[in-house]
C-alpha cells in the first residue's frame, strides 16, 4: 500500500528540492528492511509557485509476522541557500502496525484432535500449537464442556505461551470416581484469555467419550459378616427451618419445605403435625394432620416437603391461619435382616440389644432395646430401625450389640430357623454430644463498652473483660483462639486453620512472648533451625478438599533471621513427592516467596515464585500471604501485591493425599525455617481485598490492646476471661464499633454458631464533637439599647454530629452577679452546629425598654454542649464540652432613657411619689392666661430617670408679647435633688387695662448640670 505524507513551504518563490530518508527506529528497529518499507531515501521538488507536495511511501506485504515497527521520516536538506528547514518539523515518525498474526493461532495439533474413547483411569494428552508468529507472550484457556462436570483432573486451566514457545502439552486424566454411568460425551473448548485476544484456528474443539463403567446395571449381593452399625445420639447442630409463611387459596395444597441443617452423616426422622389457628380442621378448613407422622432424612439428605390439603367451602372469610409443627427430632439408623432359601409362610424374628452381655433395658440409650419383626410371604428383607435418644450428655463412643434371639410362626411345616451365623451385630454410637466442649462468649458480655478517656488513673473504664464459657463436656486440655474486627466484618473472616494453634512443637521450638507483635496475643514461636526444629500438624486439621486444593489464601507473619531459606509450611507424601509447600529466602537487599505445589493427575513439582527488593532490618515482622483462585497465583507482601507476583496454577488444582504437615520445615524435615512466625493461617478461599486489608493491618490496633489471642483449658475448667483496654491516642473520634470472635479451636472442642460475636464500642473521646468558645469579643463591644450584638462562637478539635451549646446572660454588678436579666430579646438559648461546621454566630438582641437605666455590663457564657447522639462520653471533654479558657465573652450597653432624668414643661398635674415614670414629652406644651391672673405658674417636671442632683437654667423670651408692659422677663436656675419630681417657674403677667389681642412669649431650659 502506498503512504503519501504531505508536504508543505511558506513562500514560493524559485524551484526547491527537499531531500528526505527514511530511518527505523524504536526497540525492534533491526527488524525493519526494505522488504518492510521503501524506498528508504529521495527527494521531491517543489516548482515555482508551488507551496504543497507529497512524499510517496511503500509499505510492503510479505505474509511475516510483525509487531508495530516504527521508522522515522527526516528532511535532510534543500538545495537552494534562501529555502530553508523549518525546526521542529522536519521528522515524522510511522508506525506499521502489527500485522500476519504476531502473536499466533493456536488451535489442537492434527494429532491431537480425536475424537478419543476412553475408560475411566486413562489419559488424553492434547497438544495445543501455535502457528505463525510467535512473538508475544498469548494466554489461552482450556476448559472441559459441560462446565459442571467433574469427570477430569485437570479439567480447566490457563496456559501460557511465552515468546517463542509453539506447543504445550496437557493431559486430561478421567476420575476413577466408583460411580456406575453409561457413555459420557465430553468435549475439550478452546478460548482466549487475558487482555490480549489470542486467535483461534478451526481446531478448537476435541470430543471425548468416557465409556459406560462401575457396573451400570448392577451387582446384586447379601450383606456381608461382620457388620458394624453406627447411630448418633445427637444431632449437633441440627435444625430446622425457622417459621415460614405459605398462603393458598381455597381448594389447594400449602407445601411446606423442612430444610436440615448441620450435619448430614447420619439418618434422623423429625415428627410434624397441624394445629389450629383462625383456621380450624374441626370446622373442616384443612385436613388435619395427626401428631406422630414423620419425615425421614436419610444420609445425605437435606430437605423433605410436607403437604397440608385445605378445603373449598364456599363461606365467605378473611385471611385465616393455621400452623404446621415439628417435634421430636431423632437421630437413627437402621439394620437389615435377610431371609435366604424359602420366602413361603410368615414369620417372627425377635431381636434384643445388649452390653457387655447384658440386656439393656427399655430407654436405656435407645427408645427401642428389643423387639419383633415380622415377614409376610413372600418378603425377603426387612430393616430393625434403631433410635438413639439423645440424653445430652457428653459420651465418647460407646459399642453395644444387636442380637437375633427368637423365630416363630411358618406353616405349614417345622417353621422358620435361624441361621447359625450372622446372628448378631456391633452399634457403635459415636463420641456425642461434645465431650470436649462447646465455647461460647458468656451472654453477659455479648455487647462490651470501654472509654478511651480516663479522668484519672484509678479510672479503670478503659479496661473490660471477655469471658469465654465451655459448655457441654470439659474433657482434655483445649485452646481457643479470638481476634477483633472492624464492625464491617461482623461475620469475620472467612473460615480458616491456625496452624500454630493447632500443631505439635518439640521444645526445641521456643515460645517467644515478649516478641510477638506488640498489639497482639497470639503466640509467637522461634525457629532455631536446626535438626527436628519444627512442628507438624494432625491430619484431622489438614486443610484437605477431597484429595485436591482450587481455592485458599496462606497467611503468616515471619520475622527471618539472616540468610533464612527454608519452609514456613510444607506438606509431602513420605515418599519424596511434596503436596505443597511456601518457601522464602531472604538475603540483605531481596526477599523470595515460592509456592512449591504438584497438581492433580501430575507427577511433576512445580514451583511459582516471585522476588522482590527489600533492604531488612533488624527485628520487623514480615507478612507473606499467597492466593490460589480460579488457576491464579497471587504474592502479597507486608499488604501489596507483588511485582510480577501473579502466576498461572499448571493445572486444575494442588493435589492433595495424606501425609506429614510440617511448619517450619520442608519435605522429610529438611529446608528448615530460621526465625520466628506468628499466625501461621490457611483461608478456605480468596481473600477479598477488604480482607487483605483488615488482616494485614488489623484497625483495631490502634484503639485496643490487644487485639488477638488464645485462652488454654485444662481439663475441668469451663470458663476463663481475659481483658482488652483502650489505646488512648489524643485523637478526636466517635463512637467506634468493632467486633470480638472466636475464630479457632484445638483440642476436639468446637465453636458453637451462636453467641461466638461480640460488640466492642469504644466510647467518643477527645472533644469528638468539638470544644466550643468564643473567638473573641462581641461586635460591638460597646452596644445601645435597640441594636444587635453579634459574637462568633467557634469549634476546634472533632467536628461530628450535630451539637446544642448552650448559653446564658448574667449581668456584673458591684455586689455580685445577675442571673436574671432582662435587657435581651434572648438573654439565654441554644446555639446549634451542624456536622463539620465550624462556626457559628450568635445574635443578641438588646431590648429598648424605656427604662432609665445606667451603662450595664453583662457576660454572655457558654454553659454546656449536648451532642446530637445524647452521648457525652466518658469524661466531660470527651465528646462535646466548652473550653473553659474562652467560655465567656463581656459586653455593655450604653445608659439609656436618661437615668438622672429629662427636664421638661408639663400641662398636668405634679406627679405624686405613688404615681409611675413620667415619660418623655411627645410635643411642646402650651398653656393660656389671663391677663387678670396676674402670673403664670409653669410646671416644670423631671421625667424617667430620678438619679442624682440635676440643676437648670431657666429664661423667659419675647415672641408677640414683651416685658415688661405685658409680663416680667425672669431668669433662674431650678434644682432637683436625688428622687425630686418638679418645680415651678413663677412668671407675673402685666395688667394694664388695655384692650390687647392674644400675645405670645415663651419660657427656656437650658445650661443642664448632672443630667
Amino acid at each position: 500500500m502506498w503512504v503519501y505524507i504531505p508536504l508543505h513551504r511558506d513562500g514560493t518563490d524559485g524551484q526547491a528540492t527537499v531531500f528526505w530518508s527514511l530511518k527505523p527506529s524504536g526497540f525492534n528497529s533491526k527488524a525493519v528492511t526494505l522488504e518492510d518499507i521503501g524506498p528508504f531515501n529521495g527527494s521531491v521538488v517543489f516548482l515555482s509557485g508551488q507551496s504543497d507536495t507529497t512524499i510517496n511511501i511503500t509499505v510492503k506485504a510479505d505474509d511475516i509476522p510483525e509487531v508495530n515497527e516504527t521508522v522515522t521520516l527526516s528532511l535532510d536538506r534543500v538545495t537552494l541557500e534562501n529555502q530553508i528547514l523549518k525546526s521542529g518539523y522536519t521528522s515524522r515518525d510511522l508506525i506499521i502496525l502489527e500485522n500476519d498474526d504476531p502473536g499466533g493461532i493456536f488451535e489442537f495439533s492434527s494429532a491431537s484432535r480425536g475424537p478419543y474413547v476412553i475408560k475411566e483411569g486413562d489419559s488424553v494428552e492434547l497438544h495445543i500449537i501455535r502457528s505463525r508468529g510467535a512473538l508475544v507472550k498469548q494466554f489461552l484457556h482450556y476448559r472441559v464442556e459441560p462446565r459442571d462436570s467433574s469427570e477430569f483432573y485437570g479439567n480447566t486451566g490457563v496456559l501460557e505461551f511465552k515468546p517463542g514457545e509453539r506447543e504445550i502439552v496437557i493431559t486430561l486424566l478421567a476420575r476413577l470416581d466408583g460411580i456406575p454411568e453409561l457413555d459420557e460425551h465430553y468435549w475439550v473448548v478452546l478460548t482466549s484469555h487475558g487482555e490480549r485476544e489470542s486467535k483461534l484456528g478451526h481446531a478448537v474443539v476435541v470430543n471425548i467419550t468416557i465409556l459406560k463403567n462401575d457396573d451400570p446395571h448392577g451387582i446384586i449381593e447379601f450383606v456381608t459378616d461382620d457388620l458394624i452399625v453406627m447411630i448418633n445420639e445427637s444431632k449437633g447442630d441440627d435444625t430446622y427451618s425457622e417459621p415460614r409463611v405459605v398462603r393458598v387459596q381455597e381448594g389447594e395444597t400449602a407445601d411446606f419445605t423442612v430444610l436440615r441443617n448441620g450435619s448430614v452423616d447420619v439418618a434422623c426422622t423429625v415428627q410434624y403435625a397441624t394445629q389450629d389457628g383462625e383456621a380450624t380442621a374441626r370446622e373442616g378448613d384443612f385436613v388435619p394432620i395427626e401428631k406422630g407422622e414423620t419425615v425421614v432424612f436419610v444420609v445425605g439428605s437435606k430437605e423433605q416437603s410436607i403437604s397440608v390439603f385445605v378445603n373449598e367451602d364456599d363461606i365467605p372469610e378473611t385471611v385465616e391461619r393455621f400452623y404446621v409443627l415439628l417435634s421430636n427430632s431423632t437421630a437413627y439408623s437402621q439394620v437389615r435382616i435377610l431371609r435366604h432359601r424359602g420366602h413361603f409362610g410368615s414369620v417372627s424374628v425377635a431381636w434384643q440389644l445388649f452390653q457387655n452381655d447384658s440386656a439393656l433395658q427399655t430407654g436405656q440409650e435407645f427408645y427401642e432395646t428389643s423387639g419383633t419383626v415380622n415377614f409376610m410371604d413372600g418378603e425377603g428383607a426387612k430393616p430393625i430401625i434403631l433410635h438413639a435418644f439423645p440424653d445430652k450428655i457428653p459420651e465418647f463412643n460407646e459399642f453395644y450389640v444387636l442380637k437375633l434371639v427368637n423365630i416363630s410362626g411358618g406353616f405349614p411345616g417345622p417353621g422358620g430357623q435361624l441361621a447359625r451365623t450372622n446372628l448378631q451385630v456391633t452399634v457403635m454410637i459415636p463420641f456425642n454430644d461434645d465431650p470436649f466442649g462447646v465455647f461460647i462468649l458468656d451472654p453477659e458480655c455479648l455487647e462490651r463498652e470501654v472509654a478511651e478517656d480516663v479522668l484519672s488513673g484509678d479510672d479503670m473504664s478503659y479496661i473490660t473483660n471477655f469471658t469465654i464459657l465451655r459448655q457441654q463436656g470439659a474433657f482434655g486440655d483445649v485452646r481457643v483462639g479470638w481476634e477483633i474486627l472492624s464492625s464491617e466484618f461482623t461475620a469475620g473472616l472467612p473460615p480458616m486453620i491456625d496452624f500454630l494453634l493447632v500443631g505439635i512443637f518439640p521444645s526445641t521450638v521456643h515460645l517467644q512472648p515478649h516478641l510477638r507483635r506488640h498489639h497482639s496475643g497470639t503466640d509467637a514461636l522461634y525457629f532455631s533451625g536446626l535438626e527436628g526444629a519444627f512442628g507438624t500438624v494432625n491430619p484431622k486439621y489438614h486443610p484437605s478438599q477431597n484429595n485436591s486444593i482450587s481455592n485458599f489464601t496462606f497467611s503468616a507473619w515471619v520475622m527471618p533471621s539472616a540468610n533464612t531459606n527454608g519452609f514456613v509450611i510444607a506438606k509431602d507424601d513420605g515418599n519424596g513427592s511434596i503436596y505443597y509447600g511456601v518457601k522464602i529466602q531472604i538475603n540483605e537487599s531481596h526477599v523470595t516467596l515460592s509456592l512449591h505445589y504438584k497438581t492433580v493427575g501430575s507427577n511433576a513439582t512445580y514451583i511459582a515464585k516471585t522476588t522482590v527488593k527489600k533492604y531488612l532490618e533488624e527485628n520487623v515482622w514480615l507478612h507473606l500471604l499467597i492466593i490460589l483462585d480460579d488457576g491464579i497465583i497471587e504474592f502479597y507482601l507486608d499488604g501489596n501485591a507483588l511485582p510480577r507476583g501473579i502466576k498461572s496454577l499448571k493445572g486444575e488444582a494442588i493435589t492433595d493425599g495424606p501425609g506429614t504437615l510440617r511448619i517450619g520445615a520442608g519435605m522429610n524435615g529438611s529446608d528448615r525455617f530460621t526465625g520466628l512466625m506468628q499466625d501461621v493461617r490457611s483461608y478456605e478461599r480468596k481473600l477479598t481485598l477488604e480482607e487483605i486489608y483488615e488482616l494485614h493491618a488489623m484497625p483495631a490496633k490502634s484503639d485496643l490492646h490487644p487485639v488477638s489471642g488464645y485462652l488454654e483449658f485444662r481439663q475441668g475448667e469451663t470458663n476463663k476471661s481475659f481483658i482488652i483496654s483502650a489505646r488512648d491516642d489524643n485523637e478526636e473520634e466517635g463512637e467506634e464499633l468493632f467486633v470480638l470472635k472466636l475464630v479457632s479451636v484445638y483440642g476436639g472442642a468446637r465453636i458453637s454458631e451462636k453467641k461466638s460475636t461480640a460488640r466492642l464500642i469504644i466510647q467518643k473521646s477527645d472533644n469528638a464533637n468539638g470544644l466550643f468558645g468564643f473567638t473573641g469579643t462581641c461586635i460591638p463591644e460597646i452596644a445601645e439599647e435597640g441594636s444587635t450584638i453579634s459574637c462568633v462562637v467557634e469549634r476546634t478539635r472533632g467536628a461530628l454530629d450535630y451539637v446544642h451549646v448552650f448559653y446564658t446572660i448574667s449581668q456584673i454588678e458591684s455586689n455580685g452577679i445577675n442571673y436574671l436579666v432582662d435587657d435581651f430579646a434572648n438573654a439565654n438559648g441554644t446555639i446549634i452546629f451542624l456536622p463539620w461546621q465550624r462556626s457559628e454566630v450568635l445574635n443578641i438582641y438588646v431590648l429598648d425598654d424605656d427604662i432609665p437605666e445606667l451603662s450595664e455590663y453583662f457576660r454572655v457564657t457558654l454553659v454546656s454542649a449536648i451532642p446530637g447522639d445524647g452521648k457525652l462520653g466518658s469524661t466531660p471533654t470527651s465528646g462535646a464540652s466548652i473550653d473553659p479558657e474562652k467560655e465567656v465573652t463581656e459586653i455593655t450597653v450604653k445608659a439609656s432613657d436618661h437615668p438622672y432624668g429629662l427636664l421638661q414643661f408639663s400641662t398636668g398635674l405634679p406627679p405624686q411619689p405613688e404615681d409611675t415614670m413620667t415619660l418623655p414629652a411627645s410635643s411642646v406644651p402650651h398653656i393660656t392666661v389671663q391677663e387678670e391672673d396676674g402670673e403664670a405658674r409653669l410646671l416644670v417636671v423631671r421625667a424617667q430617670g430620678l438619679l442624682g442632683r440635676v440643676a437648670a437654667e431657666f429664661r423667659t423670651v419675647s415672641l408677640t408679647a414683651f416685658s415688661p408692659e405685658d409680663y416680667q422677663s425672669v431668669t433662674g436656675t431650678l434644682e432637683f435633688q436625688p428622687g425630686e419630681r418638679y418645680k415651678y417657674i413663677s412668671i407675673n403677667i402685666t395688667d394694664n387695662f388695655m384692650p390687647e389681642l392674644e400675645k405670645s412669649f415663651k419660657v427656656e431650659l437650658l445650661n443642664l448640670e448632672g443630667g
